[in-house]
């Protein structure tokens, strides 16, 4: 996190430093596994020189496409790129270390200490870094097979890796179970993961892949149209798939299964045994080497003999660049971004309302109706009330909206209509939304960082309505389910407008001492409450 001071000065208003050192990370990523494979394949008997050609086409091939740069592009990915990093320098080590013809023991136990601490980086960067202990072991199935080493030490070290690796995905997962905050389930029960990574694999892939988008929107799934992903055709795909791969484990090389082993160490097991949301802009970082290895080695083996692959990558490269130099635009305009995150979100309801509703701002009305008619029947209610809210004949608040699962469609809504209240864009009865969320906020299954964004819009809704007591109660019940910087500092400033300077005081303060991602740099998010706190305070 130490990272992030190198684009203190210039983020968030400027990201081109914030992406330039992400590059740089990238680079160095490049550089490792080019190392690692091609260490590896020249210890298998490969030629020095067609190795390491071999392992850099890989390592290219690896970084250009898009569902490896996206992320990297994308500012918020600097954790998994920095964890990724650790974990290859970890891969490095251990596979200098492995191919070496001798090695004493005192050097065997220092490399494996190194190790931890690099495997310790990696997780502190980003828990997913949890599973380099089985992408180690699988570099040790690969090895093992050409050089058998019989060190007791040795076996007994590999016997701590399968443990650490083993103990580790339980501890993470009994963190899951044990939380009831739902930060880590993401709203997805295990059954549901399952079921969706089996099936999403090929669309999401091919998606990255084939329509060369780098947005930095990424791909979502969400919990409300999880059942849209179990169409025919994605299954379809998806059987097809299986079916390879097992044929691929069970027929093919050493090389070939542990490829598809690699891809699922880290696309599987990450998704299914490491509880993380089920967002897919970084799945792939690690894991996708697997896959990249085996598509070269196949196309080299039994298409192209050395001097056509070679021309082959060097097009597929130049093609991919120039693609992505001409689609990796950064849109500035809510229209053209809302317009890339529903085409690469084609079943997220939240992306394909909100471009509906940029249509509509942008007074591109024929086309917000075109958008409109491919919603679902909910959602085209929400935004149709929406739009008719200005007008009493249309202000009428139906329990029917609030009806379903409470989603991220679900409090995209409900700001849209507290935002369009506080600017006088609606004119519903607000004691009427008050009485639709009460059974919300009591629902047991509601996860708790809905219920506060809920009570969030709740007390704006009563400071729209010139009521700061029930604003500030109402607040106090968002911070006693859990206690946000933003929550903190809005009750800060509402409390000093009813002239309750000491409740003020203490809620600046409290909000600027919040565990919050902005402590990772010198300065505070929130500049702006260090000066209403100092205007306080004298």
């Amino acid at each position: 996190m130490l990272s992030f001071l190198v684009s203190d000065f210039s983020w968030p208003s400027d990201p081109v430093t914030h992406r330039a050192l992400n590059l740089a990370i990238h680079l160095i990523n490049f550089c490792l596994i080019s190392l690692i494979l091609g260490r590896l394949l020249i210890f298998k008997g490969m030629s020095s020189s067609r190795a390491f050609l071999f392992a850099s086409f890989v390592a290219l091939y690896w970084a250009v496409i898009p569902v490896n740069s996206g992320p990297v592009l994308s500012v918020v990915q600097r954790m998994t790129s920095i964890s990724a990093m650790f974990s290859y320098v970890a891969m490095l080590v251990f596979t200098l270390w492995r191919i070496s013809p001798y090695a004493s023991v005192r050097k065997t136990l220092f490399v494996f200490v190194f190790i931890f601490q690099l495997g310790l980086l990696a997780v502190l960067s980003k828990e997913s870094a949890l599973l380099l202990p089985g992408y180690i072991l699988l570099i040790e199935l690969w090895v093992s097979r050409c050089f058998i080493l019989v060190s007791r030490l040795y076996r007994y070290l590999i016997r701590a890796v399968v443990f650490v690796f083993v103990f580790g995905v339980l501890v993470i997962n009994l963190r899951a179970v044990a939380d009831s905050s739902g930060w880590w389930l993401r709203d997805f029960t295990a059954i549901d993961r399952a079921l969706v990574e089996l099936i999403i694999i090929i669309p999401q892939y091919a998606l990255k892949v084939f329509t060369l988008k780098i947005s930095g929107t990424g791909m979502m799934v969400g919990h409300s149209n999880l059942d849209e992903w179990y169409a025919i055709g994605n299954i379809a795909w998806s059987v097809l798939f299986w079916i390879g791969s097992a044929f691929c484990l069970l027929k093919g090389s050493n090389s070939v299964r542990i490829c598809v082993l690699w891809y699922f160490t880290g696309h599987l097991l990450e998704s299914l045994f490491v509880p993380l949301e089920l967002y897919f802009e970084h799945r792939n970082y690690i894991s996708s080497l697997g896959l990249v290895v085996l598509l070269i080695m196949t196309a080299e083996r039994y298409l192209f003999d050395h001097s056509k692959i070679i021309a082959l990558l060097i097009s597929i490269f130049v093609f991919l660049i120039v693609m992505i130099g001409f689609s990796n635009q950064q849109y500035d305009d809510p229209l053209e971004l809302a317009a890339v995150y529903a085409e690469e979100n084609p079943l997220s309801k939240r992306a394909q309302s909100n471009f509906v509703w940029q249509l509509i701002k942008h007074a591109r009305f024929e086309q917000a109706l075109n958008e409109v008619e491919r919603l679902p029947p909910i959602v085209r209610e929400r935004l149709k009330f929406l739009l008719m809210c200005n007008s009493e004949e249309g202000a009428t608040l139906l329990p029917e909206l609030f009806e379903g699962s409470v989603d991220a469609a679900y409090i995209s809504f409900i700001r849209d209509i507290v935002g369009a209240y506080r600017k006088s864009a609606c004119m519903f009865d607000s004691a009427a939304l008050h009485e639709y969320l009460s059974p919300v906020l009591a629902a047991s299954q509601v996860r708790d960082r809905y219920k506060v964004i809920i009570l969030f819009e709740k007390a704006q809704l009563y400071a729209a309505d010139h009521d700061l007591n029930g604003a500030l109660t109402t607040l106090d019940l968002a911070i006693g389910v859990e206690a946000k910087d933003y929550l903190l500092s809005q009750k800060a400033y509402w409390a000093y407008s009813a002239g309750l300077t000491g409740v003020a005081i203490d809620a600046a303060k409290k909000s600027l001492s919040v565990s919050s991602r902005c402590h990772y740099i010198r300065y505070p998010c929130d500049s702006s409450m260090v000066l209403f706190l100092e205007h306080i305070a004298h």
